[in-house]
């Protein structure tokens, strides 16, 4: 969780990846920490990596934090509320606003995305 309160999600799968990630977050010590050599071990240390990670990325705010880790070739993306997604371009584009029997009504569309 960021500073702001906000989630993201981190798709890191590779070496090249958790490179960037941890130069992005000027943690580039724990690049060579033997637990965290290869995207195995860090599966198999996972909790002592999330420790490492939570106390960087909680003094962050989440967008701009997103922002900079995309800059930077990081696989990330920002986990949304409802109310951020209901209130975007595309969500807004989402809700099927209809009267029905007088009344105004409002619903997601069937189909989410324009193909």
């Amino acid at each position: 969780q960021c500073k702001d309160g906000g989630w993201l999600v981190l798709a890191v799968g590779n070496n090249k990846q958790f490179g960037k990630l941890m130069e992005t977050l000027s943690l580039q010590e724990y690049v060579s920490d033997s637990r965290f050599l290869s995207n195995p071990k860090r599966v198999e240390n996972r909790a002592a990596l999330n420790e490492v990670l939570k106390n960087e990325i909680s003094s962050r705010n989440r967008d701009e934090l997103v922002s900079e880790l995309l800059e930077h070739g990081v696989p990330v993306g920002a986990v949304r509320t409802m109310e951020e997604v209901f209130s975007s371009g595309t969500g807004k584009d989402m809700i099927l606003e209809e009267v029905i029997e007088d009344r105004i009504t409002r619903r997601p569309t069937s189909l989410g995305f324009r193909l």
